[in-house]
This record gives C-alpha cells, sequence and structure tokens, in this order.
C-alpha cells in the first residue's frame, strides 16, 4: 500500500540517527530500546531530536491520505505536548496524554510536532517556553 512504501522510502533516504541523551538525564540507551512506539505504519516518524532542557522533539505525519487515529509511546516521558512549527503550545491538536503514552485524531496528510520532557527539570524547561506539562 502507498503508505507503506511512504514509510519505507523514508527510512530508507532518512536513516535514524540516535543521540546520547544530556548529562545527567539517568536514560541508558540499551540494545532493541524504542526511543519512540508508534502503533500504525501509515504514520510516519519524520524527525527526532534533542530540544531544550533535555526535552525530545518529534514530528510525524500521516502518509496514507486518510483520517487515522495516532496512538504512541514515548518511553520514560513525564510530560508529552503537541507543539507548533516554533515549538510553541499547538492548541489545535487535541492530544490524549496517559503517563507516557498520547493518542490523537489526525486529518488526511496531517503533520504533528510534539514535544516530551523527562522529568522535573525538562517539564519546568517546557512550562518555561509557554507550554503546559500536557494536553488534555
Amino acid at each position: 500500500d502507498d503508505a507503506a512504501r511512504v514509510a519505507e522510502a523514508h527510512r530508507f533516504a532518512f536513516p535514524a540517527a540516535v543521540f546520547a541523551p544530556g548529562e545527567g538525564a539517568g536514560t541508558v540507551l540499551r540494545d532493541g530500546m524504542r526511543l519512540v512506539e508508534i502503533d500504525d505504519p501509515a504514520i510516519v516518524v519524520s524527525a527526532l531530536e534533542p530540544g531544550p532542557e533535555g526535552a525530545l522533539q518529534l514530528r510525524l505525519y500521516e502518509a496514507s491520505g486518510r483520517p487515522r487515529r495516532l496512538r504512541g509511546r514515548i518511553p520514560g516521558a513525564t510530560c508529552i505536548r503537541a507543539a507548533d512549527l516554533l515549538g510553541q503550545p499547538d492548541a489545535a491538536l487535541v492530544l490524549h496524554v496517559a503517563g507516557d503514552a498520547f493518542e490523537a485524531d489526525l486529518r488526511a496528510h496531517q503533520l504533528v510536532d510534539l514535544e516530551a520532557c523527562f522529568g522535573p527539570a525538562g517539564e519546568a524547561g517546557l512550562r518555561r517556553a509557554g507550554a503546559s506539562s500536557s494536553s488534555g
């Protein structure tokens, strides 16, 4: 199917690069560890990078051309919020967060930017950037 082809092409053209956590983050990357888990292969992780205050910035897009339900996890995250392209809170996306798991309804071809924090220091950093710790 087209969505699987797009995801495979993206993985081929832009292979994932892993970064080590910041000093004092308390997270060790182990063999087989997943930085992000998305349950639908038609929702593609297109960017994953370190953010301010030890946060993780994640960009996803819906590749099938049909509305879909996004379900995912960022293991170890203590807060997750939707952000716009400038890193400001994005109230247009209704993001449901429970611990390190999140869900949202996506439109066809929708781009989604998320920020995750790890521990109280990261959560405070997201608040300083004008964000709440998670959306509803």
